[in-house]
């Protein structure tokens, strides 16, 4: 149960931290050389992983988690080349000169699916990965993970001050 709830925080987070990122980062050529247009379940991932660094893990654990992601990695390295060509058929799509409803809907749910996927490897990478801390280093990976949702929700806090100053100002 508490391996689960962590994974359900870390979602919650993301869903929080991806607007932030989104409104943070501006032109979309900046999002894509910054490498932030990544799926959401490739963020939590990468944030999982930033957060087992600063565990004091054994070099048997540092190996066990590496090989949990290196496999998620190739079947991912797919997935998202998959979703790319899913984005440029829905751009080319909605810039056509007649509207095709039924060509987007097919695409959408593509997309949805493939997402629903890559969501599926990376929380199962992540639980398995999780197989591999002590307690104490799980007490530690939650403890790291509030601190994280506390800076996002200052982060975000601030962009809503932004946001009714401009407001009232304008």
């Amino acid at each position: 149960m508490r391996r689960t709830t962590s994974i359900t925080k870390t979602l919650i987070c993301l869903g929080l931290a991806l607007p932030l990122m989104a409104m943070a980062k501006g032109p979309d050529r900046e999002r894509e050389k910054s490498g932030h247009d990544r799926p959401p379940a490739m963020l939590a991932v990468e944030q999982f992983q930033r957060a087992v660094r600063r565990l004091d893990l054994s070099d048997e654990q540092k190996l066990a988690i590496k090989g949990e992601f290196s496999g998620m990695r190739k079947d991912a390295k797919t997935l998202l080349e998959d979703m790319r060509v899913g984005r440029d058929a829905l751009h080319d799509l909605i810039s056509a000169e007649e509207y095709n409803p039924d060509a987007v809907s097919e695409v959408a749910d593509r997309q949805g699916a493939l997402t629903a996927d890559l969501i599926r490897m990376s929380a199962a990478s992540v639980h398995a990965a999780m197989g591999h801390l002590t307690e104490a280093q799980l007490a530690r990976l939650d403890e790291l993970r509030e601190e994280r949702s506390r800076h996002l929700h200052r982060e975000l806090e601030k962009l809503q001050k932004k946001i009714e100053r401009l407001e009232a100002s304008s």
